[in-house]
């Protein structure tokens, strides 16, 4: 079959192209959808775009710079995203089937729901099983003491929850860190792939080849012993409400410090918990939604696409957590009054925050 024959436009046709299909997004009239099939986009800028529900199958985005870009519903069907800068992008529901991701930056990308399925993101090599990085034709291997090409895509710190990544070339990937919840790896090639701290909850792994010792620090499903712990801490949830109610007089102030939440399933959500100790917890993928969670202690705790959309956070610690995809949607962030005309304000010292989404909230 005869490799198809890419189209270039120029610059100025792309950024015509571009402003046109940011108008059919918004459903502006005079938008029109983006459809660039086996296009040549090879170096291309295009970053803090909105390139939603666009059609670029068979395109070449080879090292392109998309970083902050949405594409969400995007198709990129067969197209090539060899070495391209894609951090921090979304690319839900995306359509990757089979298409080259080789050496890409994924970094803190979204990509929850999307088809890599059949995709390459690693070459096989007959003499060592795959090839993660090599010098292009044409290209200068890089002078000694500088920095070795990408070896794998980076996936480290995405949100990749629900992916179908069935087929997928994956040797090398680095998935350090990702959300993985509910992902599809079957048929994957996983060689030397890396899961360091990524979260593989509600995984299917039967059938499934990873690397020796590559799960040991995951987040896996709740264990047994968490499980059995949920009454108790049903208990101290409803004991902390009642302080509140009674002005301190009977319960507690909710002292949930290494716990893991996950097992409260919705029991978060709507919750009047000022005060709360959560030092460490884990609470990945969980939901604390419209809570009163002034003055809390998340120091530490794991939180990653965790949501606190319209949750009272005045005054929260946020130090040193992993709050990868967290969502923060319409939340009140403000410093907490203590009177005086003192204030504490929220801390993100330390925190990962890539990825998270502070749309509407207050922070001032």
């Amino acid at each position: 079959m005869k490799k198809p024959v890419l189209k270039k436009f120029p610059e100025s046709d792309i950024a015509r192209f571009v402003v046109a299909h940011e108008q059919f997004v918004r459903r502006v009239a005079g938008g029109v959808k983006l459809q660039l099939r086996f296009a040549d986009m090879r170096g291309l800028i295009l970053q803090k775009r909105d390139l939603s529900e666009a059609d670029f199958s068979g395109s070449d985005w080879t090292r392109s710079r998309l970083a902050m870009s949405k594409f969400i519903r995007t198709s990129f069907y067969c197209a090539t995203l060899v070495r391209a800068d894609l951090r921090g992008v979304n690319l839900s529901q995306a359509d990757l089937r089979g298409a080259s991701l080789r050496g890409a930056n994924l970094y803190g990308a979204m990509l929850d729901e999307a088809d890599f399925r059949d995709a390459e993101l690693a070459v096989a090599n007959a003499r060592d099983g795959y090839h993660l990085a090599r010098v292009e034709d044409g290209e200068t291997a890089p002078a000694a003491g500088s920095e070795p090409p990408r070896r794998g895509v980076d996936l480290r710190n995405c949100s990749l929850k629900r992916a179908r990544l069935s087929g997928a070339r994956l040797q090398g990937a680095d998935f350090s860190g990702a959300n993985l919840h509910g992902a599809q790896f079957k048929g994957a090639r996983l060689d030397g792939a890396v899961f360091h701290g990524a979260i593989l909850t509600g995984v299917d792994l039967k059938g499934t080849r990873f690397p020796e010792g590559a799960l040991a620090s995951c987040v896996m499903d709740p264990s047994k012993e968490s499980l059995d712990r949920t009454g108790a801490l049903l208990e101290i949830l409803a004991a902390a409400e009642r302080w509140l109610a009674s002005k301190g007089r009977e319960g507690a102030v909710a002292e949930l410090s290494g716990e893991d939440l996950r097992t409260l399933a919705e029991g978060l959500v709507n919750r009047r918990l000022p005060g709360l100790v959560a030092m460490g917890v884990c609470a990945v993928n969980m939901d604390f939604s419209g809570s009163l969670l002034t003055g809390a202690n998340f120091s530490g705790a794991d939180l990653r696409g965790a949501k606190f959309d319209g949750a009272d956070l005045r005054g929260a610690n946020f130090q040193d957590c992993k709050l990868a995809h967290a969502q923060f949607v319409g939340s009140d962030l403000r410093p907490l009054p203590l009177g005086g005309g003192r204030e504490h304000p929220v801390d993100f010292t330390g925190a990962t925050v890539d990825g998270v989404v502070f749309t509407g909230a207050l922070r001032r």
